[in-house]
């Protein structure tokens, strides 16, 4: 599981869901080595997987990070809009 929001994470690993170590962190912003680097892994490892998905919604932040990722991986991309579920 890959998320920008380290809460999310949080709760994704209390439910017993697997995600990478590490602080989330954008690159854009001042942040630690480690948390960089996390991101470029976060980013290597959603290029492998069979499918890449993105949860997109009104308070989500729009991110284009699970789109390049299955660029580079040439993986299936789906998007799955929130908004057309109220």
């Amino acid at each position: 599981m890959f998320s920008d929001s380290n809460e999310f994470l949080r709760i994704a690993q209390g439910k017993g869901l697997k995600c990478l170590p590490g602080k989330v962190g954008h690159v854009g912003y001042k942040n630690s080595k480690d948390t960089v680097l996390k991101t470029f892994v976060d980013w290597f490892a959603m290029s492998k997987a069979s499918e890449i998905y993105r949860i997109k919604g009104t308070h989500l932040y729009n991110s284009a990070f699970p789109l390049y990722a299955s660029l580079i991986g040439n993986k299936p991309y789906i998007e799955i809009d929130l908004n057309n579920y109220e």
